[in-house]
């Protein structure tokens, strides 16, 4: 049966950008995720860090992507587009806003590596007007769908030199470090699969498969300068964030053929406050509790499927004839 992916393409209230503006925001994401160093840039060795050993490695990506002292609270905002890509891979989709936050606490061990304890928001908001969805209208099933937003937490994991605990890190990964001026850009990337958390025979709308696929890529921006200074903890990263990964399951897609490209700006911030208001309010309103990062290690790992799983029912399949 056909799928719907040129009245998505055509829905005016589902784009805000065209093909020819997907494609021109797409160029400088993939130029700054490149591994290889420009040929006209000045590459410059750090003072402090040797890159090539993994405990300088470690100890730099540390400090730019959350901190290395156990008395600070991190806040990651992000801000970005969820796209639909069709599966003849000819068409990037945007279909609605990705806004979240992340709250990291850090406590260091004896042997160098350290507990991270976090919070994870994501909100789904209209390309519009930037307003929290509460619905969204699915053009390729025809279907009303009830958007879930993506909570995490607490999420507790181990951090170390040669230790990624973390769920999108548990397959193939790799950081690089390229210093251009007084700049610090880390490059990373990282493939994983594994064994979906709904069961498709129990969730056939809203699982895509047996096994789920993920490939993510970001690049952080510091000042070379913070990242040497052995009194900060934390150094003002900045950064762009991508991802390939299977359908949403409140998308109710199932194994339809096609991904969701997602791509992303990041930057730490002060507090919650700078976010944005329509956001901020609905996160004070429905999750007061995921404003602030864990101060306590559980040993717990509350993911998105947790909360999904205990907070919904599994949709009957569509019968024939009904929608795509």
């Amino acid at each position: 049966m056909p799928h719907n992916y040129d009245l998505l393409f055509n829905r005016r209230n589902a784009l805000g950008l065209g093909m020819a503006g997907a494609g021109a925001s797409l160029a400088p994401l993939a130029a700054g995720l490149g591994f290889a160093t420009p040929a006209n840039a000045t590459t410059l060795k750090s003072k402090t860090y040797d890159f090539t050993k993994p405990e300088d490695n470690f100890r730099a990506t540390m400090k730019s992507w959350i901190t290395t002292k156990p008395d600070e609270e991190v806040i990651v905002y992000f801000f970005g587009v969820e796209s639909a890509v069709t599966d003849d891979g000819k068409k990037v989709i945007p279909i609605c806003g990705r806004v979240g936050t992340d709250f990291y606490r850090v406590i260091p061990q004896a042997d160098g590596s350290y507990r991270c304890l976090l919070n994870e928001l994501v909100f789904y908001t209209d390309l519009g007007t930037g307003e929290v969805l509460n619905t969204w209208y699915n053009p390729m099933i025809e279907e009303e769908v009830e958007v879930f937003h993506l909570r995490q937490g607490p999420v507790n994991f181990t951090l170390s030199k040669d230790r990624w605990e973390m769920d999108f890190a548990a397959g193939r990964s790799e950081r690089r470090w390229t210093i251009v001026d007084d700049h610090a850009f880390l490059n990373w990337h990282s493939d994983s699969s594994k064994k979906n958390p709904l069961d498709p025979k129990k969730w056939p709308r809203e699982s895509t498969g047996e096994m789920t696929y993920r490939h993510e890529f970001m690049v952080t921006i510091s000042s070379l300068a913070e990242l040497e200074n052995p009194e900060i903890g934390s150094v003002k990263a900045r950064g762009m964030w991508g991802s390939i990964k299977d359908w949403l399951p409140w998308m109710l897609m199932g194994d339809k053929p096609g991904r969701i490209f997602t791509r992303m700006s990041s930057t730490k911030i002060d507090s919650a406050a700078l976010l944005p208001r329509p956001v901020l309010d609905y996160a004070e309103k429905h999750y007061p509790e995921m404003l602030a990062a864990p101060k306590k290690w559980t040993d717990e790992y509350v993911t998105i499927y947790d909360h999904f799983e205990r907070e919904r029912k599994p949709k009957p399949p569509k019968s024939a004839g009904a929608g795509t």
